[in-house]
């Protein structure tokens, strides 16, 4: 007899917080229907997170790119991110990466500060074809010189 109350209060806690998530899910929709940069965000999250079927991957990019057309700039990061290593689906291309990751910056973003110093101070990608007038664009917000960002990175990164 406890096993089946046990179980079946378990039941009604979980029906309740499916319907909680439902509720949230929905109200997110509406405000990223309307625009709202935040609620695209937390949409791309959520279905990021979820990823039960290949829809949900894409709905997670769709709301990423809407969030980060709204300058949001935590979506700018991430998006950036999403290019740099081919995460969500998206191809490896450096050089989009750089350019959502320096308007993320722009905005005051510091993770995406970070990221595109480590990028920046990386000479083996510029090597391998990046035009040089984006490497002026991104290293021109840099507080160092060009080789002072590589014997940083050197430093850090590289093992003598």
């Amino acid at each position: 007899m406890k096993k089946i109350t046990i179980l079946s209060v378990l039941l009604i806690i979980s029906a309740m917080s499916f319907a909680q998530n439902n509720d949230y899910v929905s109200s997110l929709k509406a405000k990223a229907e309307q625009g709202d940069a935040e609620a695209q965000f937390e949409l791309c999250n959520y279905y990021a997170k979820r990823n039960i079927d290949a829809s949900d991957i894409d709905n997670a990019v769709e709301y990423l790119f809407q969030a980060a057309e709204n300058d949001y700039p935590e979506a700018l990061y991430e998006l950036g991110c999403c290019y740099k290593d081919g995460a969500l689906g998206l191809p490896v291309w450096p050089e989009k990466a750089k350019l959502y990751l320096f308007r993320a910056s722009e905005l005051g973003y510091g993770h995406a500060k970070a990221a595109l110093e480590v990028m920046t101070n990386d000479y083996k990608i510029f090597r391998r074809g990046i035009r040089k007038s984006v490497f002026n664009q991104i290293i021109s917000v840099a507080p160092q010189s060009k080789s002072e960002y590589y014997n940083n990175y050197k430093s850090r990164f590289i093992q003598q």
